[in-house]
């Protein structure tokens, strides 16, 4: 594992890498760009290379965010509004709102960009733009990061991204930096194409297998119908929603493969990466994260409201933005080699307890009770009106109903339980998996935590 986690691809010689280094698709409608995006992906690396230098002269977070300001004041119409003697520590931070009304003010217009739209899990999808540094980073520096941290099997090593988008297998892009490729397969749409993909991934274990946790789930199932050995990639890579520990627990079992989870957005592209040592979520040095406690104030430790800076991409800019994700933040050097900014506690939007009446009910207590009736998958939320329990589960075990009633009275006292069977908890494509979410005015009563 190499001294400064951060380095894979640092020291690849650039001019080195040829196109024949990587092989295409056999398939020629996947391979018409193949050339153009194999020099894109180079040029790319560069640009991402240039950005890394410029960052790292600033040499401290504060130094950085600084001159990262300084640029956006001349060059992005939101930040050349600001009151020119406003020091870089009194930035306010600015929220999706705020974007929504006019995009075009984080927009550095002269730049070459390329858009990138979020899921819509909100309701609405988010359209960023990236530069070249931080398209490369987001699509491939990542995955050299990884590769680095496991042995690879023998060939050309292999990223595929697992997806409920039904255009999955029109992507196959290269990876020159691990002289490798990047594609993306399909699941959940009918069962002769998911044991396609099933066959096709049995046959060429991938190195990096990558998706949401619902979609790498979703393969799993579909891996559990045919008959053979399973699937089995060098490394397992989560990002998108929440990672929960009986997730966890059903993809490691089933795999057999290492999980890497990561907090990554299509604002913040790669926010935190998890520690090969599992003490948290490291921060690049590209990131800089702020907590808000309360409205107003921002902390650089602590437990809040988590407050992005990407000092990467400069088509989008964005500069103290405010996340809607809650987590913990510490910071210094752990022995895996990272120094800077960890977060040690990931909430993202889960609710962490709920309020009924003068009881608090956390929600460790409900997952624990819910663990040991072995449910394979659920979503709890709070209402004025009590709770609702939505399981994954058909019709055909009516005796679990009361069992899970007897389960959960000693945590929820005399409080309504209504529970509702589903055939899946989020649909596909664009939905992001929950687990607990709290719609009750109690929630909006006190700051969040």
């Amino acid at each position: 594992m190499p001294q400064d986690l951060w380095s894979a691809g640092w020291l690849t010689d650039l001019g080195a890498l040829a196109l024949d280094d990587v092989s295409p698709p056999a398939d020629p409608l996947l391979c018409r760009r193949w050339v153009l995006d194999w020099h894109d992906a180079v040029r790319s690396a560069r640009a991402w290379r240039e950005r890394r230098v410029l960052l790292n002269a600033a040499r401290a977070p504060e130094q950085a965010f600084a001159a990262a300001l300084r640029w956006a004041r001349h060059e992005v119409p939101h930040y050349r509004d600001l009151d020119p003697n406003l020091p870089p520590g009194e930035l306010e931070p600015f929220q999706r709102g705020d974007y929504d009304r006019d995009p075009t003010r984080f927009r550095a217009a002269e730049l070459a960009a390329r858009p990138k739209k979020s899921s819509g899990t909100t309701g609405t999808s988010l359209t960023v733009f990236f530069d070249d540094a931080a398209w490369f980073e987001a699509n491939q520096a990542t995955f050299s990061i990884l590769h680095e941290w496991s042995p690879a099997p023998p060939g050309p090593p292999v990223v595929v991204l697992v997806t409920f988008r039904t255009d999955a297998e029109r992507f196959v892009v290269p990876m020159p930096l691990l002289r490798g490729t990047h594609r993306r397969v399909s699941i959940g749409r009918d069962g002769d194409e998911d044991d396609a993909v099933v066959a096709q991934l049995r046959a060429h274990p991938p190195a990096i297998l990558h998706g949401k946790p619902s979609a790498l789930l979703a393969l799993a199932r579909a891996d559990a119908t045919p008959t053979g050995e399973h699937i089995r990639p060098v490394r397992i890579f989560t990002s998108g929603e929440n990672l929960f520990a009986d997730d966890i627990r059903t993809l490691a079992d089933w795999f057999g493969s290492p999980i890497t989870d990561a907090y990554a957005s299509v604002e913040g592209g790669l926010i935190a990466l998890q520690c090969p040592l599992g003490s948290g979520l490291h921060v690049p040095p590209e990131r800089l994260l702020e907590v808000e406690p309360e409205p107003g104030q921002l902390r650089t430790r602590g437990s809040g409201r988590l407050i992005l800076t990407n000092l990467t991409n400069r088509a989008t800019v964005f500069l103290r933005y405010r996340t809607d994700d809650s987590g913990t933040l510490t910071d210094g050097a752990c022995t895996c080699g990272h120094r800077g900014q960890t977060i040690s506690e990931f909430h993202g939007r889960e609710a962490t307890e709920f309020r009924d009446g003068s009881r608090t009910v956390e929600v460790t207590a409900l997952t624990a009770a819910m663990d040991r009736l072995g449910v394979p998958g659920f979503q709890f939320s709070c209402h004025d009106s009590g709770y609702v329990l939505r399981l994954a589960i058909d019709d055909g075990e009516p005796d679990l109903d009361t069992e899970i009633r007897t389960a959960l009275r000693p945590v929820l006292g005399a409080a309504h339980l209504d529970i509702v069977r589903a055939p899946a908890l989020t649909p596909p494509p664009g939905g992001k998996a929950w687990r607990f979410r709290d719609y009750s005015s109690a929630a909006f009563d006190v700051p969040r935590r």
